[in-house]
């Protein structure tokens, strides 16, 4: 019994807090390559809630489809936050700065734990995204397990419907959530093209 509570304290309980700070403190700048792929911190998790997935956005502040998911996306967020589902969006292309686009993003009240500015589409190629909004859910090895559009409420350019009739990114959510495949994997998304 003594050799238990040996190997707990002085093994299990540094080997986890080690676990939780190299999880739960992000990057705020990362380098790679020539260009500066920057990383800005906005809602942390909350302490008792271990990350096992994360959702990837691929957002455009001048892309109207984008516009339209706004409130779309807080609700995912709203409803996976505490799930350990993290949440975090990539804006590609050039901004003035990191301030300047975190500006908009309070401005459109979007909720993420993080966002990343691209300049030179060093992550669109890594995710290989094309459209704005883009979507990809990941696993907790940080593999895709869906990429696509979040839902099929905007059918085409200006015509969206009140109510989507296949909700492919919640649907996939549950289905990682409860340990079966996700199905389908990949959806196609609709928005504006990334440059």
């Amino acid at each position: 019994m003594r050799s238990l509570r040996f190997l707990f304290s002085f093994w299990l309980i540094p080997s986890l807090c080690l676990f939780f700070i190299a999880c739960g403190n992000p990057k705020q700048t990362e380098t790679t390559g020539d260009s500066k792929v920057v990383y800005s911190s906005r809602i942390s998790l909350p302490d008792s809630v271990i990350p096992i997935g994360k959702i990837v956005y691929f957002l455009s502040p001048d892309c109207p489809v984008c516009l339209h998911y706004s409130s779309k996306i807080n609700q995912i967020f709203d409803s996976t936050q505490y799930l350990g589902i993290l949440t975090e969006a990539i804006y590609p292309g050039k901004f003035d700065s990191a301030e300047k686009l975190n500006e908009i993003i309070d401005s459109l009240k979007l909720k993420f734990n993080g966002f990343f500015t691209d300049p030179a589409n060093e992550l669109v190629e890594k995710y290989k995204a094309v459209v704005t909004p883009q979507v990809f859910l990941l696993d907790s090895n940080d593999k895709v397990i869906y990429s696509g559009r979040i839902d099929k409420r905007v059918i085409k350019t200006g015509v969206s419907s009140l109510s989507a009739d296949s909700l492919d990114l919640e649907n996939a959510i549950k289905s990682y959530l409860s340990g079966r495949p996700v199905s389908p994997k990949t959806t196609q998304p609709f928005g504006c093209f990334i440059e």
